[in-house]
């Protein structure tokens, strides 16, 4: 989730939290594993507390294909991960934005986000601007004037809502190529 406090943006987690890994229980391991995990986490409200815990939990081993109480909440987070791009995508830079082309015709977004994975790239409290074009899906946010200088791919997560639902996508962007580069 975003939560926004004045000029600030922080990204966290709120209600339930899934953590994916992947675990083989032993061969011999019975009707129960057991799994232990040292946890810390920040609790924020006004300020953040940090809490820890030592956790311990006999989880039951069953057949994958058994329906259980988590398999439902795993099988719908498992859903929200992003999947990978299908789109090229190209960035812009000028003075005070950055705007982001995902050359794509696939879906009409009446939302759109999109979250690099590096610090310094946009100033993530300012609203972005969706628009369409020929050219495909455009978004221009206000650049994080800090940050340095664009240079090489962009990575980050694309968030999409449409009249299916809600998508994420994992996307990579370069610098959008010269007119006499595009060939």
């Amino acid at each position: 989730s975003m939560f926004r406090e004045g000029p600030l943006v922080t990204y966290g987690y709120s209600d339930n939290a899934w953590l994916f890994t992947r675990m083989t229980a032993p061969a011999e391991s019975g009707v129960s594993i057991t799994i232990r995990a040292d946890v810390e986490w920040l609790v924020c409200r006004d300020i953040c507390i940090p809490q820890y815990a030592e956790l311990v939990l006999a989880v039951p081993v069953a057949n994958p294909d058994e329906d259980s109480v988590r398999a439902v909440g795993f099988a719908e987070a498992l859903a929200d991960i992003p999947q990978k791009s299908p789109w090229p995508a190209f960035y812009d830079v000028h003075s005070e934005y950055f705007v982001l082309t995902v050359r794509t015709s696939d879906f009409d977004a009446a939302e759109t986000w999109f979250f690099p994975h590096d610090y310094g790239v946009i100033d993530h409290a300012a609203d972005q601007q969706m628009s369409r074009d020929d050219l495909g899906l455009h978004i221009t946010m206000r650049r994080n004037m800090s940050g340095g200088d664009f240079f090489g791919a962009i990575a980050g997560v694309l968030v999409v809502r449409d009249e299916d639902g809600r998508r994420a996508y994992e996307i990579i962007a370069v610098p959008t190529p010269k007119e006499d580069e595009r060939g």
